[in-house]
């Protein structure tokens, strides 16, 4: 794992730059969705074999499709529009839309081929922005995390096998919250009835 930045050569972007390769794949969960962070990956994303995106149940003023501040000359340019249907027609296309039923707190990007050197998983405050991806500059006091190696994506999964947690939840019979008092003194414990 490592740090990233988002500044300089050390963005989000040039991460996703150097996983999706053809053929590769794209997995992401974002509170944010912004046409402009579309345009600037579009080539990438347009060599993709599937993506998949998790996206907040929001109006498209929460859900950020035209920018912030920052991307006032990303705005000027007037295309707005072409990038909205062109973002429409890869979505038909090559992408797999699904919708949280809540605001998501954080956002994770999982790119390239799967089980191989160039896949990444970046996870953190790093939204499908031009702002989350270190396009523009954004007011952020967040923190990103890249895995760098094959070992690290699994591990990330619950359910995997390499993480140790099992697939199937396990039924616990100890009475809820017993993990907080499990420190203190004994007369001080409380007593759960099981039934």
């Amino acid at each position: 794992m490592k740090l990233v930045k988002n500044t300089g050569t050390d963005r989000v972007i040039d991460e996703l730059r150097r996983s999706l390769v053809a053929p590769s794949c794209l997995d992401f969960a974002s509170s944010e969705f912004s046409l402009f962070a579309y345009a600037e990956l579009r080539d990438l994303l347009d060599k993709l074999d599937a993506c998949r995106i998790v996206l907040p149940n929001a109006e498209s003023e929460e859900l950020g499709l035209t920018g912030s501040n920052a991307d006032r000359a990303f705005r000027n340019r007037l295309q707005l529009h072409w990038l909205a249907r062109e973002c429409g027609t890869w979505i038909r296309r090559k992408a797999e839309l699904r919708i949280a039923p809540g605001r998501l707190p954080q956002s994770i990007l999982i790119g390239g081929v799967p089980e191989s050197e160039k896949q990444r998983v970046i996870t953190g405050s790093c939204a499908f922005t031009t702002e989350g991806l270190g396009i523009t500059p954004g007011n952020q006091f967040g923190l990103i995390q890249c895995s760098e190696r094959p070992g690290n994506p699994p591990s990330l999964v619950p359910g995997s096998r390499a993480c140790g947690v099992p697939c199937r939840p396990q039924i616990s019979r100890r009475p809820p919250f017993s993990h907080f008092f499990r420190n203190w003194p004994t007369r001080r414990r409380r007593r759960w009835s099981t039934t």
